[in-house]
């Protein structure tokens, strides 16, 4: 009897950002061409509104698991990547899962999305990814239970918000009570944490950093029996190797048994760089300005080494430095969005020129100026700032633009 094959998943092209406000959330991909375009019509193409786009711009060809490219524009067809720059399409390009396309000023990302993608919205956890998908599930199927969760991710992922999240669906009339591992000092410490979380949850983020003498006392049977008795859950998180934090005497196997009935992992944001303009608007308010193409290039393509947390810094300082702007330029964040790459961020995609952050020189503005054949919006792109202080440059330097 032949086994029967797994089904494919589903190849989508999802809408990030554009200037036309009716495009659908996503466009399904099969395996004839796509045609996108200011003017494509027919049954296979999407006509955008957006004047930097070409009548008929490029085409997308789905190919097993990636994606074929092919460009027909004026302006060109970019590929991004997470912690790359973008990158130019030469005719064609393959494209696979989580790349994002950009054309004129329209970003899309191809996405492997599961056939039968359920949701549950829940409070504290935005985001459409896959991944992000399937953990609000768990938390929703988890919520109600009794079980000790252990939350594990990268740092800045957000473990906080999913135990506050498990918290407020558990259907628990205690409080939620957060503390640091390092600060459950011991015996004493450990019986007032959970009468404080009486009836509620009792949240130890960075569990690996529990004082010995405090961890003898949580697996004691006394503790368990207090934890019964007025009825608190226990969730723990770290972003650290466990596994070796036991192995080196740090963590005793025990308390990781009791902590860890249940384990979810908070994604990387590089894993789900759909949700990064989402999450940023959240943060932003529904009056913030919209945000320059510029901007939201450089926001895709940004490394997010801290995930959640360096993106919510990022809208900190957009909403104070943009306060009364009538758009949000890079200009804004440009130095911490180019702070990964040190002192010697690369100006463009394949030019090989360096510049330090802050002003370019003259001779680096004028190198891209060339290459760019006098273009603003790519040298622009091609130095990641906006266009207009793109033209400060020009204008500083006595560069006369083409257009």
């Amino acid at each position: 009897m032949l086994a029967r094959l797994a089904p494919s998943p589903r190849l989508v092209l999802r809408v990030l950002d554009a200037p036309d406000r009716d495009l659908p959330v996503e466009i399904p991909l099969r395996d004839e061409s796509l045609v996108i375009g200011r003017a494509s019509n027919g049954p296979r193409s999407i006509s955008i509104r957006d004047p930097r786009l070409s009548r008929w711009h490029l085409s997308v060809t789905r190919e097993g698991r990636s994606a074929r490219v092919r460009d027909a524009s004026t302006n060109g067809t970019f590929v991004m990547r997470e912690g790359a720059r973008a990158r130019r399409v030469r005719y064609e390009a393959m494209i696979g899962d989580g790349d994002v396309l950009r054309a004129g000023d329209t970003f899309l990302l191809l996405r492997e999305v599961p056939d039968a993608e359920g949701d549950v919205e829940i409070e504290g956890l935005i985001g459409r990814a896959p991944r992000m998908v399937a953990l609000r599930a768990a938390v929703d199927a988890l919520a109600a239970s009794r079980s000790s969760v252990l939350l594990t991710g990268e740092s800045g992922t957000g473990t906080s918000a999913i135990a506050r999240a498990l918290h407020a669906r558990s259907g628990r009339i205690g409080a939620f009570v957060a503390m640091r591992g390092s600060a459950l000092a011991g015996p004493a410490s450990v019986a007032a944490r959970i009468e404080q979380a009486r009836g509620g949850t009792l949240f130890l983020s960075d569990v690996d950093e529990v004082p010995a003498a405090a961890q003898v006392t949580l697996v004691h049977d006394s503790t368990r029996e207090a934890c019964m008795r007025v009825d608190v859950r226990l969730i723990a998180a770290s972003h650290r190797d466990l596994s070796r934090a036991i192995a080196d005497g740090r963590l005793r196997s025990d308390l990781h048994a009791l902590l860890a009935e249940r384990t979810l992992v908070a994604p990387p944001l590089r894993d789900r760089r759909e949700d990064v303009l989402p999450i940023l608007r959240h943060a932003l308010g529904a009056d913030a300005p919209p945000l320059a193409p510029s901007l939201v290039e450089a926001l895709l393509t940004h490394d997010w080494r801290f995930h959640v947390r360096e993106l919510l810094t990022v809208a900190t300082e957009l909403r104070v430095r943009g306060a009364g702007a009538t758009s949000l330029e890079l200009d804004l964040v440009a130095a911490r969005l180019d702070a990964p790459h040190a002192a010697t961020p690369s100006v463009g995609p394949a030019s090989g020129v360096r510049s330090k952050l802050g002003a370019p020189s003259r001779e680096d503005v004028e190198r891209v100026w060339r290459e760019a054949d006098g273009n603003v919006s790519e040298v622009a792109r091609r130095m990641r700032r906006s266009r207009r202080q793109v033209r400060r440059y020009l204008e500083q330097y006595g560069i006369t633009p083409v257009r």
